[in-house]
C-alpha cells in the first residue's frame, strides 16, 4: 500500500544527510578494518561527520512535520503507563528506531572514543575514561556497522514504501541511494580531511579510488532504474516530466553533470596525473558531489508527485 505524502526541500536534505552520515560512518570503519589500523584516521574522521549532520536533518523533518513533538509518539507512547512502541509492519516506526540506534552507536558512543583520545577529552569528565580502549573502541565500532548500513538503505526504502507508486514499482531505488550515499560519504571524509590539513596523500587516493567505484554503480544503477520503470510501465509522465520536462535541467545539470560526469572526470584525472596535484581536485570532485547527491534526492522526491 503506497502513500502520495507531499514532500519536499527538508526531506530531501535529511535524506541526504543521512545516507551521507552513514556512510561517511562504515567507510571510515571498514577503511580501519581492511587497512588492518593503517587508515584509522579516516575512522576517526568519519564518526565526527555523524552527530550534527544526523541532527541537522533529523530537526528539518521534524519541523516539516508540522508537529515536531509528535515525533516522540513513534518512540513512546502516552497512556495510563508510558511504553515503547514498536509497529512491525510500519516503515516509519522501523525507521525512527534504526535512526535512534544509529545516532546513540555510532553519532554518540563511537566517537566519544575518539574524541577520549583528542587534548579535549582530557577536560571532559565522563569521556576521557574511555582513552586508551582500542579494543572495545573498535568493537563498538563494529557493531555500529549494522545500523549505519541499514539507515544508508533505509532512506530509499522509505520512498518507495511511502511516497508514490512509481517509486514501488522499482526495486533499484534503495541500491541507487546507497551508492550515492557512499559518494558523499567519501566526499565528506575528503572535505573535513581537507579543511583540518590532515591529509596523507596515499589515504587520499584510496577514497578517490572508492568515489569513482561508487560513481560507476551510481550510473549503472540509474540506467537499470530507469528500465525497469519503463518496462513495468510505470514511467508514463514522470520519466517524461525527468528526461525532457521541467525536471530535465535538476536531472541533467544538477545530478548528471554535476553529481556524475564532472566528479568522475575530475577523480579520473587525479589518479591518472600521479604528479602531486594536492588536494585542489579532490576536494572539487567532492563538493559537486554533494550537491550531486543532494540534486538527486529532490529529482526523486519531485517525480514521484508526477501524474
Amino acid at each position: 500500500m503506497t502513500f502520495d505524502v507531499v514532500w519536499g526541500f527538508p526531506v530531501a536534505l535529511y535524506l541526504f544527510l543521512g545516507g551521507m552520515t552513514s556512510a561517511a560512518y562504515y567507510i571510515g570503519v571498514l577503511a580501519e578494518l581492511f587497512s588492518k589500523g593503517k587508515y584509522k584516521n579516516l575512522a576517526r574522521v568519519g564518526s565526527y561527520l555523524v552527530l550534527i549532520p544526523i541532527f541537522i536533518g533529523l530537526l528539518l523533518l521534524l519541523v516539516d512535520l508540522g508537529r515536531p513533538l509528535s515525533f516522540w509518539h513513534l518512540i513512546f507512547q502516552p497512556s495510563s503507563s508510558w511504553h515503547f512502541v514498536f509497529q512491525s509492519g510500519s516503515v516509519m516506526s522501523a525507521g525512527v528506531w534504526l535512526l535512534v540506534i544509529f545516532v546513540v552507536i555510532c553519532g554518540v558512543i563511537y566517537p566519544a572514543f575518539w574524541l577520549a583520545e583528542e587534548k579535549i577529552g582530557e577536560k571532559l569528565p565522563l569521556i576521557k575514561g574511555l582513552k586508551g580502549k582500542e579494543k572495545i573502541r573498535r568493537l563498538v565500532g563494529y557493531i555500529g556497522l549494522a545500523p549505519a548500513f541499514l539507515v544508508s538503505i533505509y532512506t530509499g526504502v522509505l520512498l518507495a514504501a511511502t511516497s508514490s507508486e512509481l517509486w514501488g514499482a522499482t526495486p533499484f531505488l534503495p541500491i541507487l541511494f546507497v551508492a550515492s550515499a557512499g559518494s558523499a560519504g567519501v566526499a565528506a571524509i575528503v572535505l573535513a580531511l581537507a579543511i583540518t590539513s590532515d591529509t596523507k596523500i596515499e589515504a587520499l587516493e584510496k577514497l578517490i579510488d572508492a568515489d569513482v567505484v561508487y560513481i560507476y554503480l551510481e550510473f549503472l544503477t540509474l540506467v537499470f532504474l530507469l528500465l525497469t520503470l519503463i518496462v513495468a510501465g510505470q514511467a508514463g509522465e514522470a520519466i517524461k516530466k525527468i528526461l525532457i520536462g521541467n525536471l530535465a535541467v535538476l536531472f541533467w545539470v544538477g545530478f548528471g553533470l554535476v553529481g556524475i560526469v564532472l566528479p568522475y572526470l575530475i577523480d579520473h584525472y587525479h589518479l591518472r596525473a600521479k604528479n602531486g596535484l594536492g588536494k585542489g581536485l579532490p576536494v572539487a570532485a567532492s563538493i559537486l558531489g554533494l550537491f550531486g547527491g543532494f540534486f538527486l534526492r529532490y529529482l526523486v522526491l519531485m517525480a514521484g508527485y508526477v501524474k
